[in-house]
């Protein structure tokens, strides 16, 4: 319906504000807790739930146990691993909410999870390299997702990475993504390696391919707008002047919303998708405002 498109919805009013913790300290939260319910079922008969349901297992997830791309991310192999990848977390998951927002923050980060997830079962079936019989863990995909579209979205900026935990290093966050790809992609032709680097890689390119997304003006109404006119050829639709609203701002109180959403809203989607958000001018930019503003008082 017209009503459930993003931009019908308007931020919630400050005064109407509930305080809500950022969503990457509930994960990070949900992270600890998950690795407290570990050690206390380490040694205990109820510890192959976490390591043959829960861990990511290649030759499980290819038997149906698709769930395992999500809940592999919050298990971690000890106390290191889990800190070092909640400090990641803290920083660039932080950086990118409040750059992006929480739902683009949340599509980054588990998105990379579930890319690295994949990627780290594909190549365990690469004959003489991968290990199909193997448990992986760790929420180190989505932040290397994350440090992914921060360093695509803010390429110039400088982030200090401390070299062996000790020595500070300045670098540009450019340089460092080009280093993190090319240190996964030598450990993963490493097979005495225990590190899930297939699974790093794979979140890297989930984050680079959605940043790009967001830079290009991309959006979930822009894909869905790009795919309807992909699968409806043009020969096939009604002919009307290319990506031009057939109704002007005075006439938007005066029609039913499914009439102004086929003869105004529809074509300004279709000129996001083929040319960008930037390609819009201050009329339709008013006319979606205006037609956003009709729908709200609707409903």
């Amino acid at each position: 319906m017209l009503s459930e498109r993003d931009y019908m919805h308007w931020p919630v009013s400050k005064r109407h504000r509930v305080f809500r913790a950022p969503w990457f300290a509930v994960i990070i939260a949900a992270n600890i807790i998950t690795f407290l319910v570990q050690v206390a079922v380490s040694g205990t008969q109820y510890r192959f739930v976490i390591d043959d349901y829960l861990s990511l297992m290649p030759a499980a997830l290819l038997c149906g146990r698709v769930w395992q791309l999500l809940t592999y991310q919050f298990l971690h192999g000890g106390l290191v691993h889990l800190t070092l990848n909640m400090i990641g977390l803290y920083f660039f998951g932080r950086a990118i909410e409040e750059q992006c927002g929480s739902k683009r923050f949340l599509t980054i980060y588990l998105g990379s999870g579930f890319a690295g997830g994949l990627l780290q079962t594909l190549w365990a079936y690469i004959p003489f390299i991968g290990i199909q019989n193997t448990h992986v863990v760790g929420a180190s995909a989505g932040v290397f997702g994350l440090v992914a579209a921060y360093a695509i979205l803010n390429s110039t900026a400088s982030i200090t990475v401390l070299v062996f935990f000790v020595i500070p290093v300045t670098i540009r966050a450019w340089y460092l993504l080009w280093i993190e790809i090319v240190l996964a992609l030598w450990g993963m032709l490493d097979t005495s390696s225990s590190i899930a680097h297939a699974a790093h890689l794979g979140g890297m390119l989930f984050g680079i391919a959605y940043a790009k997304a967001i830079l290009n003006g991309l959006t979930a109404t822009t894909i869905i707008a790009f795919l309807r006119r992909w699968i409806y050829p043009r020969n096939f639709l009604p002919r009307r002047e290319k990506n031009k609203s057939t109704i002007s701002i005075h006439d938007i109180d005066n029609i039913p919303p499914e009439e102004l959403l086929e003869k105004s809203v529809d074509p300004i989607l279709d000129k996001i998708a083929t040319h960008g958000i930037q390609s819009l001018t201050e009329q339709e930019r008013r006319i979606l405002e205006l037609a956003r503003e009709r729908i709200t008082k609707k409903r």
